[in-house]
């Protein structure tokens, strides 16, 4: 990467953080608020009751989502790294709520998405196509709304992406001659 494209992905970084951040403290009323709800609710039950990140729980102890009894109140629909990093932020860093904390989290696995967006599109294409593409994920209303939802998606298109960074990386390394 040559020093202006540092720059130029710098400055789309910035503009996806500050699409993100706007209103960041708003109350979980919006779209998907008691899915949002739900995967609060793991993260404060690990703050207060300990990391037993097999075991997720959550306030829900109907057989609504299942049709099956959950006395418990175990919430299994997907493994909670997400609702880790965060309540783990929030319990040894207590600045802000864990509400946002967990938007700042998928936030910023949005930029590292934006980030490797912008990577493929130079070496595949052009400055100009990875512009394009990293710009058009910064910016676009339907990516700026879920890149700041307390929801894992965001960490986990991240984590897929950041796969099939390392994994491109790694098939097109200069192979040492013998």
């Amino acid at each position: 990467m040559k020093k202006i494209d540092v720059i130029l992905l710098t400055l789309i970084l910035l503009i996806a953080l500050t699409f993100r951040l706007y209103k960041i403290d708003t109350p979980l009323a919006d779209m998907h608020s008691w899915r949002q709800a739900d995967t609060a609710a793991v993260a404060r039950n690990f703050v207060n009751d300990g990391f037993t990140i097999t075991r997720p729980i959550y306030d829900d102890l109907s057989s609504i989502q299942t049709g099956l009894e959950n006395p418990e109140g175990l919430r299994f629909v997907e493994f909670p790294i997400y609702n880790a990093i965060f309540a783990f932020f929030y319990r040894y860093l207590p600045i802000v709520s864990l509400d946002i904390y967990g938007r700042l989290t998928s936030a910023l696995f949005s930029l590292i998405t934006i980030a490797v967006v912008y990577y493929f599109g130079l070496k595949e294409h052009s400055r100009v196509a990875a512009a394009a593409g990293a710009l058009s994920f910064a910016i676009m209303p339907f990516f700026v709304f879920f890149s700041r939802v307390i929801l894992p998606e965001s960490t986990a298109v991240s984590f897929m992406f950041m796969s099939l960074f390392f994994t491109y990386v790694y098939l097109n390394q200069k192979k040492p001659s013998k």
